[in-house]
């Protein structure tokens, strides 16, 4: 139940990410992820868990600097609101994987392994029905994009692919499941507003 709950969840969060980012821009993206900081801690609270007074300006800080490295200007957007909701989805879960991390000692593996494959089908199953969607109003039925999946596999960037889901997906998700059997979710939220760092160390 807990891996179908979780797994829903990221299922929910990329969608939401997907949809935001296609219209936004990147730095934006990376600024609007920052609310998971705020709202893990929020959603801690509600719980009726003690959260330290000082996640609170700490996470408001980590906010601002990352607002100052990712600032491009211009209007609030509804691909903005879509990212806020995105990351508010990703704090839910960062909360629940929290709270249920220490039951799962030594089985960490299987229980990742499990959200992901929630992911791949309620991810289908929405593509699925995009397509559907799409055939109603004039596009190509299920069986011609069906067909035409050999004619488009070459153009599908796999190796960037493959390194989103395992490396930055996958692993990502493994390593920070083992860490919150020892640290509190709203440390681990505070630890990731240094993610544009990093990103911009790589960019350099």
């Amino acid at each position: 139940a807990a891996s179908f709950q979780l797994g829903t969840l990221l299922a929910v969060g990329y969608l939401l990410q997907i949809i935001g980012i296609d219209g936004t821009t990147a730095a934006r993206g990376a600024l609007t992820s920052t609310f998971t900081v705020l709202s893990v801690p929020v959603f801690a609270n509600l719980s009726g868990q003690r959260v330290p007074w000082y996640t609170w300006p700490a996470s408001l800080m980590g906010m601002f600097g990352v607002a100052l490295l990712t600032n491009s200007g211009g209007d609030p957007t509804y691909a903005d609101a879509l990212c806020v909701l995105s990351a508010t989805v990703f704090g839910y879960h960062m909360h629940v994987s929290g709270n249920v991390a220490p039951k799962f000692e030594d089985q960490e593996l299987p229980f990742v392994a499990m959200q992901l494959t929630v992911v791949g089908v309620e991810a289908g199953i929405f593509k699925l029905g995009e397509i559907v969607f799409e055939a109603a109003n004039g596009g190509p039925d299920l069986m011609t994009v069906i067909a035409n999946v050999p004619a488009t596999t070459g153009d599908v960037p796999w190796a960037p692919l493959v390194y989103m889901g395992v490396v930055t997906t996958a692993f990502t998700l493994f390593i920070e499941f083992i860490a919150f059997q020892s640290i509190p979710a709203s440390l681990a939220a505070l630890i990731y507003t240094a993610e544009p760092l990093w990103g911009a160390a790589f960019a350099w």
